[in-house]
């Protein structure tokens, strides 16, 4: 029962990772990422300046010439009339205008003293259009995107431990601003009030399946943009991005979900107002014809562009490296040399890039790249319908390969070694690697290299581990058998070789010897009242005379009584035998001799 216990060993561990696999803890998909990660440093995707998408960068030598940011919302207003007389397709803002612009008259008077002078500017200002009027105006003649920011905190969504957030003025990435403003610059200073509105749907869903609702990220409130700001947009998408939990960005949502509201993210809202679009459809498992039980969203088609996403919602990012050429600083577009023609028919997202700004990601390519480009490339690869995802039936595939793979590898073990075994479980991690390579460098399938190499890795190690324990065992049990009857180095050829040892028996020639005391009887009488004087008397013939017959690479076969009976040519083969029995007869003779001289001393 132990040994079938033992022998189970392996079986059980590569049950263990067929679960591990089912399961897919967090560690896992860590490992399988930092693996595609290699494999887009290797082939990253090309960036293609014919794809009609470009940034126009708030970078530093735009505040170096317009001023410090936040802007007076009349310089946002003049940079979109600029782009939408150029003729872009759709001008998407990376950035939430969450409150009144404080540059504005009306604004900047609640700060001056109540003075005589300053109560008397209050009827005139009061006449004069405010920024964010002027701004609301120019979005009403331009294809807009605006965005806004999905949280997971409660009411007071704009309070953190308590306090107003600061100002976006002095830093839009201030530390504190993380948990509520999770990727988005804010035009403006959160004031601390709860905000009680919800962000305004521009898109409407269609489904095909279960509700999405149930698969895509979910929030509870959200940092919006002015009512008078975004209900005139055209589009109004969720800047979030979900990094992984080494902060770098692999995968960006196409959609989420406020409560079991679905929103569309920033990327999603660009494409689909470029298009002239209107509803978004999302597949999901359970549609008619899918074969699959609830495994969540795998595609969501905006206009023309079908886009296959993980069970989330999200699309897997297949980057190009950070390029200047996809880059148009801000200042140039309200140059009066603008070339109108360098955004014509383009997506265009405004999002900011100087590093007092602290708008910066983590990407497998890049450790530090603006924000917005995070956008731009996912628009970028939908529009070049160049994806990464997992298909289908990635999991099934990789489950069976990962059995198949093990019992192979268990089996040889047992039958062919471990060289053998060793060798194949070595091509076949290979042909795991290579296969998954192909796969993502062909048709941008992602399939896990990583756990089936593991299991391989674990299954061989417990194999050979267990058959070592075994193997160790058989040769103490070798050696405990043999130790008492056999000479030292018959015991340890018998341990290297057990297979030596035939159950059953065979035919041999061998060499028998059979030596007794002389006259033990009468020597007997004399020890009647000392049995232990005879038991000693003895017990100092035999030990020499077992010596001899071991170190002759004889065999005791047993003792009777005075008597010693010895083989050779068994259990293993001794082609000299007889002369191995001669010698220790010899000796044997010697050793006696040796032994009477001593009695006779002690009895003198």
């Amino acid at each position: 029962m132990r040994r079938l216990l033992i022998g189970a060993i392996p079986f059980l561990v590569l049950a263990a990772m067929l679960a591990l696999r089912a399961w897919d803890p967090v560690l896992l998909q860590q490992l399988r990422w930092l693996a595609f990660d290699t494999y887009q440093r290797f082939e990253p995707r090309i960036y293609d300046p014919g794809v009609p998408v470009k940034i126009v960068e708030i970078d530093d030598e735009s505040l170096a010439r317009i001023g410090q940011w936040p802007w007076p919302r009349t310089y946002l207003a003049n940079l979109l009339e600029r782009l939408t007389e150029a003729g872009a397709a759709a001008i998407v803002f990376d950035m939430v205008f969450a409150e009144p612009d404080r540059s504005s008259p009306e604004q900047a008077l609640k700060l001056w003293p109540a003075t005589l002078d300053v109560l008397a500017l209050r009827d005139s200002v009061a006449v004069l259009p405010t920024h964010d009027s002027i701004l609301a105006n120019a979005i009403e003649q331009s294809p807009v995107v605006t965005g806004f920011v999905l949280t997971q905190t409660g009411p007071g969504a704009g309070v953190v431990d308590g306090s107003p957030l600061p100002s976006a003025a002095n830093s839009l990435r201030d530390p504190l601003l993380a948990p509520v403003l999770a990727d988005a610059p804010v035009d403006g200073q959160l004031t601390g009030q709860p905000i009680a509105r919800a962000p305004a749907r521009k898109a409407t869903f269609a489904t095909a399946g279960d509700d999405p609702a149930l698969f895509v990220r979910k929030f509870t409130s959200a940092v919006a943009n002015l009512a008078e700001l975004e209900t005139i947009a055209l589009g109004n998408g969720a800047l979030n991005s979900t990094p992984d939990r080494d902060q770098v960005i692999r995968r960006v949502p196409l959609v989420l979900a406020l409560h079991d509201e679905l929103y569309p993210s920033l990327a999603a809202e660009a494409l689909r107002v470029a298009q002239g679009a209107k509803t978004n459809v999302i597949k999901s498992s359970g549609r008619a014809g899918s074969g699959r039980s609830r495994t969540g969203v795998s595609m969501v088609r905006i206009g023309q562009f079908e886009i296959p996403t993980d069970a989330e919602g999200r699309l897997g990012l297949h980057f190009s490296k950070h390029d200047r050429a996809r880059y148009i600083p801000a200042w140039t577009v309200l140059e009066d040399d603008f070339d109108q023609d360098t955004v014509a028919g383009q997506i265009v997202l405004v999002g900011t890039s100087a590093l007092g700004l602290h708008d910066s990601r983590s990407t497998p390519l890049d450790p530090v790249i603006p924000g917005v480009e995070i956008h731009a490339q996912a628009i970028e690869q939908i529009l070049a319908g160049d994806f990464l995802h997992r298909p289908d039936f990635a999991d099934g595939l990789e489950l069976a390969y990962m059995l198949v793979l093990g019992l192979i590898v268990i089996v040889m073990l047992r039958t062919m070694g471990a060289i053998v075994s060793f060798a194949v479980g070595g091509l076949a991690t290979l042909l795991v690697f290579a296969g998954s390579w192909l796969s993502f460098q062909s048709y941008g399938w992602l399939f896990d290299p990583v756990q089936p190499s593991l299991m391989v890795l674990l299954v061989f190690a417990t194999a050979e581990g267990v058959s070592y324990v075994q193997s160790e065992a058989e040769r103490r049990q070798v050696r405990g058998a043999f130790k008492q009857y056999l000479a030292p180095e018959l015991v340890d050829e018998l341990a290297r070789h057990p297979e030596r040892l035939r159950l059953g028996g065979e035919q041999r020639t061998m060499t028998i010897m059979f030596c007794d005391i002389r006259g033990f009887t009468t020597i007997s009488e004399q020890y009647k009242t000392d049995p232990q004087g005879l038991t000693a008397l003895v017990n100092r013939l035999l030990t020499p005379m077992t010596d001899v017959v071991l170190g002759c690479k004889g065999t005791i076969d047993k003792y009777i009584g005075d008597c010693i009976m010895a083989f050779w040519n068994a259990p293993l083969d001794d082609p000299e035998h007889a002369a191995h029995a001669c010698r220790a007869a010899l000796g044997m003779h010697a050793a006696i001799r040796r032994l009477n001289v001593a009695l006779a001393e002690e009895s003198a």
